[in-house]
């Protein structure tokens, strides 16, 4: 079960993606549709040591997130996130097998195209793409005890599709680890 530490709210809409004008007419270019847009009120992305952090109960991971663009861009971005136990010590043998991004909106994910581990359960997710404006959830499949595979990118990384979310050398797992957050939209960009 995961348990948020710190939930940047549920950006999402009803997955509806008709226009809904905000600023201008539906016709304008500044309409912004209803899968673009995050709901009033949605807390900061923070990141650092007090960054986002989400936690699985079951296995007493907790993962940060230590450095990001801030708000996360549309495009690629790359994330330093640090994995730690419930009391906050470091998790050196700690292995990320699986990483994507998902639009559960439209139904499509994408997936970084390079993990690196830079030792101390400390990893980057290099050029993960949030392709749209809106709700995304970066979800991870964490291995405390690090013996399971070490993340291998899909074949063509970085590309949307609905695959990106199941990883290849186990279709059926869970991710252990989530965070929801919102790449903004404003009529100015």
């Amino acid at each position: 079960m995961v348990t948020w530490l710190a939930m940047l709210g549920a950006c999402g809409s009803s997955g509806d993606p008709t226009s809904t004008p905000v600023g201008g007419s539906a016709a304008g270019s500044d309409a912004i549709t209803a899968s673009e847009q995050c709901p009033p009120g949605t807390p900061d992305f923070t990141i650092g040591s007090a960054g986002l952090t989400s936690r699985d109960d079951a296995t007493g991971v907790a993962v940060r997130i230590d450095n990001a663009p801030k708000p996360p861009e549309r495009s690629f971005n790359d994330w330093k996130i640090v994995i730690t136990d419930a009391s906050g010590a470091a998790m050196p043998n700690a292995t990320l097998s699986w990483a994507c991004a998902w639009m559960a909106v439209h139904g499509h994910g994408t997936n970084p195209k390079k993990v690196e581990s830079l030792g101390s359960g400390v990893f980057n997710l290099k050029q993960q793409n949030f392709s749209m404006y809106g709700p995304w959830q970066v979800q991870l499949w964490v291995d405390p005890t690090g013996k399971a595979a070490p993340y291998a990118p899909q074949t063509v990384s970085g590309v949307e599709n609905g695959d990106a979310c199941r990883p290849s050398d186990n279709p059926n797992a869970k991710p252990n680890i989530r965070f929801d957050f919102c790449v903004p939209r404003t009529n100015d960009g």
